[in-house]
């Protein structure tokens, strides 16, 4: 293990060294979402690694989305509710991201439920569930956004115009 470690620090990219790292100990690349990031899941598939390459040496600022006192980060996927964690299952937080992307438009049932698992469409029920949840988990936590439903256009992430404390 330790003479093909000592090959890979002899390169100079220090990518291609992270890239091979990751392939000697078994990961495998995901999927490539995003233009500068890349996401590696180990065989049992239970630990992930996102590489995130910059192209300068100044600190990157994470891209979000901004509805109210919600922020919703692309990488690494998450959520805050005015600085403080949003806690949300995957499928929530993916429900949440292809919401907030939209950026006040809405989105189809059937687009929705595609983007949630790489393509494969998830059921119109457990979208409703998943749907339900991530609108109570927004309540609960604060927030000045809401999920909202129109029969024939989907759904909508939008700020509430006068949220009660």
């Amino acid at each position: 293990m330790r003479d093909p470690i000592r090959a890979l620090q002899s390169e100079k990219i220090p990518i291609r060294v992270l890239r091979a790292t990751l392939a000697s100990l078994g990961f495998g690349k995901k999927y490539d979402a995003y233009d500068d990031a890349e996401r590696w899941t180990a065989p049992t598939g239970r630990l992930s690694v996102t590489i995130h390459a910059t192209r300068n040496v100044a600190p990157m600022l994470r891209s979000s989305h901004r509805i109210g006192n919600l922020q919703v980060f692309e990488l690494p996927p998450g959520a805050t509710v005015e600085s403080r964690y949003l806690k949300l299952s995957p499928t929530e937080l993916s429900i949440l991201l292809r919401l907030a992307r939209a950026q006040r438009q809405y989105v189809s049932l059937v687009e929705l439920s595609r983007s949630i698992k790489d393509g494969a469409a998830v059921s119109l029920r457990a979208l409703t569930v998943h749907v339900f949840e991530l609108r109570r988990k927004l309540r609960q936590g604060g927030a000045s956004a809401q999920v909202t439903t129109k029969r024939t256009l989907g759904y909508v992430l939008s700020e509430i115009a006068n949220p009660a404390r």
